[in-house]
């Protein structure tokens, strides 16, 4: 009688994937200046200043943005940006679930 013995490795590998900044400059610290109290509008070589990063948390003053989500208002930040908790609206259309620091006047 023939015995055979298969062994199996399994290998896994972890990918960091890197971040872009508002101008796709790739930018592996950004969160040490997201939300740090300077808008981050290029000056220092990181540009947060735009909706998808909430206008730097915030730092950069007024982001413009809406509740116009199919699913905007049910506590769950659906807009796919930072920090959300899903990805099934646009960038901005969720913006009391999402937190965004300043909103625009016209959708509280």
């Amino acid at each position: 009688m023939k015995l055979t013995i298969v062994a199996c490795v399994v290998t896994y590998s972890l990918t960091v994937q890197h971040s872009l900044d508002c101008k796709g400059i790739d930018y592996n610290d950004f969160v040490s200046y997201w939300g740090d109290g300077v808008c981050d509008d290029g000056t220092r070589g990181i540009y947060l200043n735009c909706i998808e990063m909430r206008c730097d948390d915030g730092d950069c003053g007024r982001c413009e943005c809406s509740n116009t989500c199919e699913y905007a208002s049910n506590g769950e930040c659906d807009d796919g940006g930072i920090d959300a908790d899903y990805n099934f609206c646009g960038i901005g259309t969720d913006c009391k679930d999402c937190n965004y620091t300043i909103s625009s006047p016209s959708n509280p």
